[in-house]
């Protein structure tokens, strides 16, 4: 049952001979998503980048502020990397599991929104049912990258000595049409787009297939690039630079390649690791699920008025911390309820709709 349940959440599918997964890999999905809290309670759910010219701030705010997003920006990216290292495989399966996921969140919280004074609405409530018409950004690119998944792979295994050089190929339009030449026709949006889900999967799949060579160069080498190119990203925060902190600017991109590239050195299998990893898009899509998100935004607030900075650090690492536990109990707790209610309705559909 658990191993079921571990499969029903999981961003990327397993391979093709069905060997455990990487515990390792699994490791830096955990790390993903817990970076995803972090970005969101230290950026935007605080009210946004502090302004660097007010006296009122403290410098350690400002400083430990810029360099925690530096640091935790790559958190989407991180994300594709893993399915685009590993190859999405479109399956009925994929979808109704995170369709169940979906389900399991958004209504039961549209639910608890009506308790806390939310006005009813049939539409409302019938968007949080079919799910994937609820707007976000991740959930909508992600299934549509796994119905282009098939022709992707295509292309990928037809002409596969040419796959690096049209990945490649592919960021740099990206960089150029939205870094250089600010074009808004692609609608790159600073990477909350399909287009970027497209290219960060193309560059990962590009990546796995050297990963002979990736492993010849020294671990430290890695990570010593991580934290070069968010050095940079704090840098560019002082720039005109528009893009800084989308997950498309071209040093984010980077900085994820090397967050990622120390976590392939050692393989094992823990199933601890991955029954928590397993957990991991539920978690994403909690924390960004109102009412979920305006309390951990006036929480935030509450927290930042009512404590010094060197106290908000911590509290908010603590906070993170039991944030995440709570969402995977939550998480095991819905699939162990609606899983087998569902499970006869997935076995019909299974049998007439097959890809």
């Amino acid at each position: 049952m658990k191993e079921a349940l571990v499969d029903s959440v999981k961003i990327a599918p397993p391979t093709q001979n069905k060997k455990e997964r990487n515990s390792s890999v699994e490791l830096f999905r955990i790390l993903a998503t817990f970076l995803v809290l972090i970005t969101h309670l230290n950026g935007w759910m605080a009210g946004g980048f502090v302004d660097w010219n007010d006296p009122v701030i403290g410098l350690d705010h400002k400083v430990c502020q810029l360099i925690i997003a530096s640091l935790t920006v790559v958190c989407v990216n991180c994300f594709l990397i893993i399915s685009g290292w590993y190859g999405l495989k479109l399956k009925f399966s994929s979808v109704w599991k995170m369709w169940v996921m979906l389900v399991c969140i958004y209504v039961p919280f549209y639910f608890l929104g009506l308790y806390m004074g939310n006005t009813f609405s049939p539409v409302a409530l019938v968007n949080k049912v079919v799910a994937f018409s609820c707007e976000s950004y991740f959930i909508q690119n992600y299934l549509m990258l796994m119905f282009l998944s098939p022709a992707l792979n295509a292309f990928i295994e037809k002409y596969k000595d040419k796959v690096t050089s049209y990945a490649i190929s592919l960021f740099v339009i990206e960089v150029l049409m939205e870094s250089i030449f600010q074009n808004k026709s692609l609608f790159i949006e600073n990477g909350y787009s399909l287009i970027h889900f497209i290219t960060m999967y193309m560059l990962a799949r590009s990546a796995s297939f050297h990963k002979d060579q990736i492993l010849k160069v020294a671990k430290y080498r890695w990570l010593l690039g991580y934290f070069l190119c968010a050095a940079v990203v704090c840098a560019l925060h002082f720039t005109p630079y528009k893009h800084t902190w989308g997950y498309s600017n071209p040093v984010v991109v980077i900085e994820s390649f090397m967050l990622f590239f120390p976590f392939l050195y050692k393989q094992y299998s823990n199933r601890f690791i991955n029954w928590v990893a397993g957990g991991a898009l539920a978690v994403y899509v909690i924390q960004v699920t109102n009412p979920v998100c305006d309390k951990l935004f006036d929480l935030d607030q509450w927290t930042l008025i009512n404590f010094d900075y060197t106290s908000y650090l911590p509290l908010l690492l603590c906070f993170s911390l039991v944030f995440f536990i709570i969402c995977l109990l939550y998480n095991e707790i819905a699939h162990r309820i609606l899983g087998p209610l569902l499970k006869p309705i997935e076995l019909f559909i299974n049998d007439r709709l097959r890809f």
